[in-house]
């Protein structure tokens, strides 16, 4: 009887963790809240876990290994390439679809223990790495890294989107949208030959000179904001902090700002322009909508290394306030699908579900950055690796 209901007393603490953990965050919960929802005493907490760190990685290791397991159940055992690529993509939205409370928490983890995350999918690298290895044309043989960020960038930003979202439940379809993409690519006549010989043009930038007193008093704050956030995080950062590092006074920073939250708004809004300004520098004198996709994955890859620091904020912003992130992506997804769909009208590229398509290609770019910029600590990411993404992107891999 005793045995029975420590069970039951560890799996509602859990439960109301991952409740609690997915509508307001890692730090905006306590051990005291989550005790409190659990009808239980703050002391039995401790029974089973050492602090809210504890617990939080407890949920997202166990995530990560259920996960795992999904995929791993079909993995190996599909006819041929292409049934192993749709099951990869519909196990992994059904069991997103399943775990949301959990699957939030597992993405959030990234900015308390990034360990978790790395272990799972460098698991998850060598398992598909030899499946696609063994399945894929010879041609890719050399190509294993920047297979993985394909797949695994495509699928994550499609179930961010479509099913943690926007809520879907129509996974066989996004499953065989995302698939025909990966085996097909965007190419209608699949000739395409991917380059970067052409030259840049420089962005041209306001200059501070021109900006009004007030204006020079607001960019300043932001700047500092911007390095701090992205060097300690939003959470361990206080205005306090910022206010000091740029000379101002608390009351300064309120004339400027209403909030802290007010400040990060401010500057996911001012990444989100610089990056999407950037792509259209990148663009100009493109011929068509395939050679412009080549050079956004590029304008990505030279921003995401520049800007480490605010793209970590980016990613941030979600879990400080879920409306903040996703305005973010959706800002740059919605006109992106609206482009493919007219390149797709004009013949330049595949007729493909031109909103998933575009989300695809984001996951893709993010899913690089993150792995070559944030985990390994690469100052770029090489063009090699941009160009063999590239050729995939064009001709798929079937």
């Amino acid at each position: 009887m005793e045995i029975k209901q420590a069970v039951s007393a560890q799996t509602k603490i859990l439960s109301t963790a991952e409740t609690l953990f997915e509508k307001n965050g890692y730090n905006a919960t306590s051990i005291s809240q989550i005790m409190e929802k659990s009808n239980l005493s703050n002391s039995l907490f401790y029974y089973y876990f050492h602090d809210k760190e504890d617990i939080f990685l407890h949920i997202a290791d166990s995530m990560s290994l259920d996960m795992y397991r999904e995929i791993l159940r079909d993995i190996g055992k599909s006819k041929n390439l292409e049934e192993e690529i749709f099951n990869f993509y519909l196990n992994t939205f059904k069991f997103i679809s399943r775990n949301l409370k959990r699957f939030r928490v597992f993405r959030e983890v990234e900015f308390i223990d990034a360990s978790v995350q790395q272990i799972f999918y460098t698991r998850l690298f060598s398992l598909l790495g030899e499946e696609l290895k063994r399945r894929c044309p010879k041609k890719f043989e050399d190509y294993n890294d920047v297979l993985n960020d394909i797949l695994i960038g495509a699928g994550y930003f499609v179930g961010l989107k479509f099913v943690v979202w926007d809520k879907r439940k129509d996974f066989d379809y996004l499953a065989t949208i995302v698939s025909d993409f990966i085996l097909n690519g965007i190419d209608p006549d699949k000739n395409f030959q991917p380059s970067l010989s052409w030259q840049m043009k420089k962005v041209q930038l306001k200059e501070a000179e021109s900006l009004t007193k007030g204006e020079k008093t607001q960019k300043r704050i932001s700047d500092v904001a911007k390095k701090l956030f992205g060097e300690r995080g939003y959470w361990k950062t206080q205005i306090s902090d910022i206010t000091k590092k740029a000379g101002v006074g608390i009351g300064t920073f309120y004339l400027h700002f209403d909030s802290k939250k007010e400040l990060l708004k401010h500057l996911v809004a001012e990444i989100n322009k610089e990056l999407r300004e950037n792509a259209i520098v990148y663009s100009l004198g493109a011929k068509d909508r395939k050679e412009v996709e080549v050079r956004a994955l590029k304008a990505f890859a030279d921003f995401i290394a520049k800007e480490k620091e605010a793209y970590r904020i980016v990613r941030e912003s979600e879990f400080v306030d879920g409306e903040i992130g996703r305005w973010y992506y959706e800002r740059v997804g919605q006109p992106y699908g609206d482009a493919l769909a007219a390149a797709m009208e004009q013949g330049e590229i595949r007729k493909i579900d031109s909103s998933i398509l575009a989300y695809s290609l984001m996951g893709i770019g993010h899913f690089m950055g993150v792995r070559w910029i944030i985990w390994n600590k690469k100052d770029v990411i090489p063009d090699e690796a941009v160009l063999k993404v590239s050729s995939i992107i064009m001709e798929g891999i079937k």
